[in-house]
């Protein structure tokens, strides 16, 4: 009886969000909490729904700096800025994106050379 109570408490808190910028703002309260890989399946389960939630590439990217995956890291972003040229400017003065600053793939993706 005591694991049915249980379980019947679990399902009763699943999270519900009423618009995928609310779960983006969930997610980033995750991310700023230190809760990197439950942020990250947020930010895909975002993506899941709203494949072209360009902060939920964004959140991706910091999740991924910060817990040292660059390749995936540059491809989140690129999609990102790609999504939203915004981004390219927001990711310039990201704090969050640290330990990226060396790597000049990731310059080459926020200061790309005008032809």
């Amino acid at each position: 009886m005591y694991i049915h109570t249980c379980q019947r408490q679990l399902e009763q808190s699943r999270l519900t969000f009423l618009t995928p910028e609310e779960h983006n703002d969930y997610a980033v309260s995750l991310l700023n909490t230190g809760y990197y890989e439950e942020a990250r399946e947020q930010f895909s389960s975002i993506l899941a729904d709203h494949p072209a939630a360009e902060y939920a590439f964004y959140g991706l990217a910091l999740v991924d700096s910060i817990t040292g995956r660059p390749q995936d890291c540059l491809r989140h972003l690129a999609r990102a800025i790609e999504l939203n040229p915004r981004n390219r400017l927001q990711a310039r003065v990201d704090n969050d994106f640290q330990s990226m600053m060396d790597d000049p793939r990731f310059t080459e993706l926020l200061y790309p050379e005008v032809p």
